[in-house]
């Protein structure tokens, strides 16, 4: 995924695209953006052909007809496995994604499974529950896991708000009249939303671009959230290496 991030980014940049990054918009109005770049400053009204929101789950802060869910993922150093698999269950607290991740010389693991919870229900009694639970599931399959030898964290999907309990994993763009919404759905399906929305506003897509220096897209990356948890698992428990 960073990998991918990279290149669009790349791309973007070569293509004469703007990163502003510490702003925090205030609100989105027809042709423009109304944001804040600094705490010091009076907000500045930026010029805007077509705005897209595209800020997954803090697009409540705009749309009142969003909903964000979590769900769980716990990252486990040392690795406990070299094989990727999935078990799957008809219970979803069952079903169990694994994956071994090797970055800079680390080694540990992810696991998932197939439940969501509701983020404004997420509080800390529901979020010990949780930790728990994928405790208590990466235990019965691989053995006992050290508590010490894992960090939890949640991964954040943001769907239009229904009243059916199936999960929508659709991409979704919708004209919401001062700005356009673009929810994205499964990570699979993101190729398919970049392109439609550029067609959504009648651009038909480049097939090949420049890419401007990796340098250039490297410092506005952050490094994957379970990554940053590896490495100070493997900070406190240097002797597991």
């Amino acid at each position: 995924t960073r990998l991918i991030a990279e290149d669009l980014l790349r791309s973007f940049l070569a293509s004469g695209g703007l990163v502003q990054t510490q702003t925090k918009v205030m609100g989105l109005e027809k042709g423009s953006v109304l944001a804040k770049v600094s705490t010091d400053e009076a907000p500045v009204r930026i010029p805007a052909r077509h705005t897209i929101l595209a800020t997954g789950k803090d697009t409540t802060a705009f749309e009142t007809d969003t909903k964000v869910f979590i769900s769980p993922l716990l990252v486990i150093y040392p690795a406990l496995t070299d094989l990727n698999f999935v078990r799957m269950s008809p219970h979803m607290e069952e079903t169990i994604n694994h994956l071994c991740h090797r970055n800079n010389g680390l080694e540990y693991s992810l696991i998932g499974n197939a439940v969501y919870h509701d983020a404004q229900q997420g509080t800390g009694a529901v979020l010990e529950r949780v930790r728990a639970n994928m405790l208590g599931l990466a235990s019965r399959v691989f053995g006992r896991v050290d508590a010490k030898s894992t960090y939890l964290f949640f991964g954040y999907k943001t769907e239009v708000s229904s009243s059916s309990s199936i999960r929508n994993y659709l991409y979704h763009i919708l004209d919401r009249g001062d700005y356009t919404l673009a929810l994205p759905g499964k990570f699979s399906l993101c190729f398919s939303l970049a392109v439609n929305v550029c067609r959504h506003f009648g651009i038909e897509p480049v097939e090949q671009s420049r890419l401007a220096e990796p340098e250039a897209a490297q410092a506005l990356i952050e490094e994957p959230l379970h990554y940053q948890m590896a490495k100070r698992l493997a900070e406190k428990n240097p002797s597991r290496a």
